[in-house]
């Protein structure tokens, strides 16, 4: 009799894998990428610049400017709407997350299909002041559209750097 493996979660498993599965599907789409603290194409003149995804291997993203650790991409916009964009199914978490993220993942998923306010770990750009439509909500992400200077957006959030959701009053 062969013995299962006990599949082991790790921080990868809850914070990584879900964006991955996503930059995954964004392969060859112009994208905005930020982590906490910065976007990751911002040009000479502080303007955010679009970047194309080029190839997900392992736990780095292939980008037109660059590569970087998917463990430091915390959200991601697309400037059109995406209708088939698969997330991973929500599970309970058993990670190092657990206490921030499960609880957003709740609030979030009761908010799907809702236009609310979204404040973030992320630097200030088209989350203030806006609303966002919930679309969908799987294992660590949350996946909403915008509508960013006149354009509909595609845009996904680690749930681990939601801060609050929130009512949106036009």
């Amino acid at each position: 009799m062969s013995k299962k493996k006990k599949k082991i979660n790790t921080v990868c498993s809850c914070c990584v894998r879900p964006m991955k599965k996503i930059l995954e599907q964004l392969i060859g789409k112009t994208t905005i990428l930020t982590t906490e603290n910065e976007f990751f194409n911002v040009n000479d003149q502080g303007e955010i610049e679009p970047i194309e995804i080029i190839d997900v291997k392992d736990f780095v993203v292939e980008t037109s400017a660059g590569s970087f650790p998917i463990s430091q991409v915390k959200g991601v916009s697309v400037d059109e709407i995406i209708e088939d964009i698969k997330l991973l199914p929500i599970k309970r978490s058993n990670c190092a997350c657990k206490c921030i993220e499960d609880p957003a993942t709740k609030l979030l998923k009761n908010s799907i299909g809702d236009t609310v306010s979204l404040s973030a770990l992320i630097p200030l750009f088209a989350l203030e002041g806006a609303g966002v439509e919930i679309i969908d909500v799987g294992e660590g992400i949350v996946l909403f559209n915008i509508i960013f200077q006149g354009v509909p957006v595609n845009a996904v959030l680690s749930t681990c750097i939601i801060t609050r959701v929130g009512p949106f009053e036009p």
